[in-house]
């Protein structure tokens, strides 16, 4: 299932980003972002344990001789590589929020690392991407 489409709320996680960098059009309390930063970064933390499962489940294996046994585990590992081609979009997702919520609070320096990380992480997961 190449090219999984998945709407995370990309537009309005953009719009908030948005209203949050036009400086005075939303500010949120310096302690919630950290909250909610903090609750995001737990979340990417299991998100990417899983990702972690789902990159052994791809390289599925044992299912003997039997006559379908190449089709099974083809079925086993395209399914594991959707589940990690959707986990890179949730975890995309989640770091776009922690960038939105660090601007509501005022912490536009620390909305552009974390903005520059996702960037790195997504260059690095395009086919001739840096290694």
């Amino acid at each position: 299932m190449a090219g999984i489409e998945l709407d995370y709320g990309q537009a309005q996680t953009a719009a908030l980003t948005a209203a949050a960098r036009a400086a005075g059009t939303l500010n949120f309390d310096p302690h919630a972002v950290d909250e909610l930063v903090a609750l995001y970064d737990r979340m990417i933390a299991g998100l990417q344990a899983v990702r972690v499962h789902l990159q052994t489940a791809s390289k599925s294996s044992g299912f003997g001789d039997i006559p379908t046994a190449d089709a099974l585990a083809k079925g086993f590992s395209d399914k594991a590589t959707d589940g990690i081609a959707v986990i890179d979009k949730l975890v995309d997702g989640a770091v776009r929020l922690q960038e939105a919520f660090l601007c509501a609070g005022g912490r536009l320096e620390d909305a552009d690392m974390v903005n520059s990380a996702r960037i790195r992480v997504a260059e690095a997961s395009l086919p001739g991407g840096p290694a």
